[in-house]
């Protein structure tokens, strides 16, 4: 009968709470749940490649190491970044608006060193930025190539638009060059600079793009202008393997299977090919059409200079990339190949390309945007907090708040039970919080929670993604109090109805008051509304139950409650204990009871 009364209760209170949560907000827009950063910036060289993801007031670094996984470095960092430059041993972050600073971080520790801005002569800090790198082996003036340190190199406009750039170079201090002379940029113009042999190349212009090069400090010429094609876009200039190289990309519609099926391989596009660019309305296309949307290949272009000249490119193909993601990926080298960044919707991808034609498997980047919690939602969780709090000591000292027994002395309890172990009670927490799981988990989805993308998170940031972007929505904020709230209800609800929680049922204990009698209201309520503090800090519980004979946990002893199990003796057994109680004079729980003097808080009728 009493199982049937849990199933009853069980099956009202798993009905109720999600729909009460449910009817807190409609389906969230999906716009609005889009997940699209404000920035990205890729950059590094040699084995060490940083990812900056950048909202309007902070942003996040992730980091890739050859031969490894993606690790964040750190996440939600106050600032707004202006620029991003790596290099294999410093990222180094340019934040803040007018009197900004440097934030120069090396891998594995999220805690950067700090650097002024450059305040003699043209000013960097209110500079519009067109381009950077960042590396060794930079040679100006008597320094030798190949000897310095690391350095910073940045090119800029202090002066506006259609001015002449300047450059900023930084290794333990900050100086600055002019660039080629009677060049003048705008401030939306496309700028590409690299250091290959120790010296400065940049690369300047879209669709007839030039390469210059600074031979000697201050002696900048012209040296080539490569031929692209009309659809050609620029993704960078590179130093691969100490020679600058241009990376260039097309589009092109994937290829039907092989006609060759003998062999088995399917044949990449030839580098002086024509090919062919996708039709603007396709291109529109977006992952929420009904169609599925066609896959094309980035056809990546890699020339390098040397001997005064661009060689023929090499192209690598990437296949099987959705046509509907931008324009223009990223790139940057690494270990002496490209290393590209794209987004498809909200995933984010690279892949691995050289110059002998090979490419990698593209592969998914564990990058989200870090969401700020919105400060009105984390007050309205705390005020939750103190609600609950205040209602434990309200019921704690509104009863009886008294020790285990009425003279502090220990809970002598009936032969046939004895105080529950720690690994049962575990046991029954877990089937109770994954019961819990499956209603919260229900919401969130209805709430909008990327919950999939926060699971491909490493296990020590998952809390951290899962509670920002609870408390950035006030649906899902109050969704999860609604369901909080029922789970507390669930549990005094049933441990006053049937001595348990469906999870203590299940291991066979159950929750009693002083005597081993059924519980009361305040009682199931009072221990319940401990229990969300208590699971904050897991420890805390255990190291009570440990502790204390009774096997008593915080939530037990303000409540005076116990939690057991059959002591598994026989009746005999049982029987013959409770005659040596009487001959050793030792008293019953009622007796105990009996003896105690009245509280003023208790009632008459509560028992």
């Amino acid at each position: 009968m009493n199982y049937l009364r849990t199933l009853a209760l069980i099956a009202v209170f798993f009905a109720v709470f999600p729909c009460l949560a449910w009817a807190q907000t409609d389906s969230p827009d999906p716009a609005e749940a889009a997940l699209v950063p404000a920035g990205l910036s890729l950059s590094g060289s040699g084995r060490t490649v940083w990812l900056v993801d950048a909202s309007e007031q902070t942003f996040d670094i992730m980091q890739f190491e050859a031969g490894k996984e993606w690790l964040s470095l750190t996440r939600g960092v106050t600032g707004s970044v202006r620029w991003s430059q790596g290099s294999e041993r410093f990222l180094y972050v340019i934040t803040g608006a007018d009197q900004g600073v440097m934030l120069i971080y090396s891998p594995l520790d999220s805690t950067p060193r700090m650097a002024g801005l450059p305040t003699e002569g043209a000013s960097l800090a209110s500079a519009k930025l067109l381009g950077g790198w960042a590396g060794n082996g930079l040679s100006r003036g008597d320094a030798v190539a190949g000897q310095l340190g690391p350095s910073l190199l940045l090119l800029g406009l202090p002066q506006g638009d259609n001015a002449a750039p300047t450059f900023w170079m930084y290794s333990t201090e900050w100086t600055q060059f002019a660039g080629p002379e009677g060049l003048t940029l705008t401030a939306d113009a496309k700028v590409f600079c690299t250091v290959a042999g120790g010296q400065i190349y940049m690369l300047t212009g879209d669709a007839e793009p030039t390469l210059w090069h600074e031979s000697t400090p201050g002696e900048w010429s012209t040296v080539a202008t490569p031929e692209l094609a009309e659809d050609e876009t620029v993704l960078g200039l590179l130093s691969l393997n100490d020679v600058p190289t241009l990376v260039t990309t097309t589009l092109a519609p994937e290829p039907e299977a092989a006609a060759d099926a003998s062999d088995g391989e399917a044949t990449d596009p030839a580098p002086d090919a024509p090919v062919e660019s996708p039709a603007p309305a396709e291109a529109e296309s977006t992952p929420d059409d009904d169609e599925a949307v066609p896959a094309v290949q980035y056809l990546v272009h890699l020339r390098a200079f040397s001997a005064g000249a661009f060689a023929e490119p090499a192209t690598v193909a990437i296949k099987d990339v959705p046509l509907a993601l931008p324009a223009e990926p990223q790139a940057t080298g690494h270990t002496g190949r490209v290393l590209l960044l794209w987004a498809e919707g909200d995933i984010y991808r690279t892949a691995v390309a050289d110059a002998a034609g090979a490419a990698e498997e593209p592969k998914n980047v564990p990058l989200t945007s870090f969401v700020d919690p919105d400060p009105a939602n984390v007050k309205l969780f705390e005020y939750f907090s103190y609600g609950l709090i205040g209602l434990t000591v309200l019921l704690a000292i509104a009863g009886r708040a008294k020790p285990a027994t009425g003279r502090g002395v220990p809970i002598i309890l009936p032969p046939e039970f004895r105080p529950s172990g720690l690994l049962r009670r575990i046991g029954a927490l877990l089937i109770d919080l994954l019961m819990g799981s499956v209603v919260w988990t229900f919401v969130l989805l209805r709430m909008g929670i990327p919950l999939e993308e926060i699971t491909s998170k490493p296990a020590s940031e998952q809390s951290a993604f899962l509670m920002n972007h609870i408390f950035a929505s006030e649906p899902a904020t109050m969704a999860t109090l609604v369901v909080l709230a029922g789970f507390i209800l669930y549990s005094a609800v049933l441990e006053k109805a049937v001595g348990g929680t469906l999870g203590k049922l299940i291991v066979k204990i159950r929750v009693v008051g002083p005597a081993g009698k059924a519980l009361t209201w305040r009682e199931a309520l009072l221990r319940n509304a401990a229990k969300p503090m208590e699971l904050i800090t897991i420890w805390l519980p255990a190291l009570f139950i440990m502790l204390n004979p009774t096997r008593q946990r915080l939530g037990d002893v303000l409540a005076r409650t116990l939690v057991v199990e059959p002591s598994g003796l026989s009746l005999q057994q049982i029987e013959d204990i409770r005659v040596r109680m009487q001959e050793m004079g030792v008293a019953t729980e009622e007796e105990e009871l009996a003896a105690t003097p009245p509280s003023p808080f208790d009632r008459d009728d509560e028992r």
